[in-house]
């Protein structure tokens, strides 16, 4: 979401829809769910408008729900193709470590919710996404430094 007001493209938030026959990912712009810190960070970023009712000392702790932006939400039935792939790991020393595709096919297929019951074909889609993107995993201390850190990655990898 924080990228999203960046100029970054909102797909969605903790997951990927990968078209198995074509390699595309589908956007699925639905409301995420900010904790704790997250909320004033948004808040600053985008304003109050898009932030739902503050829910106060649940179990995580305080929870609101971002929605994304009207052109994010227009543009959910254009899908993209996929050309990097990064494992983000906050509140840690800036880094950046390039991944072999084994291991990022490895950490996918952890995440994915649907890799086994889509047999081969999963795997196929699977296999071309590790072996067209670019993949690293960052650390980064704060917000501004992960957003510099992608844009940065980015302007590397074009």
């Amino acid at each position: 979401a924080v990228l999203s007001e960046h100029g970054w493209r909102f797909m969605g938030d903790e997951f990927a829809l990968i078209e198995p026959e074509t390699g595309l990912a589908w956007p699925f712009p639905r409301p995420v769910s900010l904790k704790n810190q997250s909320i004033t960070v948004m808040q600053d970023l985008a304003g109050g408008a898009r932030l739902g009712p503050l829910l106060k000392d649940t179990p995580k702790g305080d929870i609101r729900h971002f929605t994304p932006s009207p052109a994010h939400l227009a543009a959910m039935h254009t899908p993209g193709k996929p050309a990097m792939v990064i494992f983000p790991r906050f509140g840690h020393e800036k880094s950046v470590r390039p991944m072999s595709i084994s291991e990022v096919f490895v950490r996918l297929t952890a995440a994915s919710t649907n890799y086994t019951f889509l047999g081969e074909r999963g795997y196929g889609a699977l296999t071309h996404l590790v072996q067209t993107c670019a993949a690293q995993a960052i650390d980064y201390p704060d917000t501004a430094s992960g957003i510099a850190l992608v844009d940065e990655l980015w302007s590397a990898a074009t």
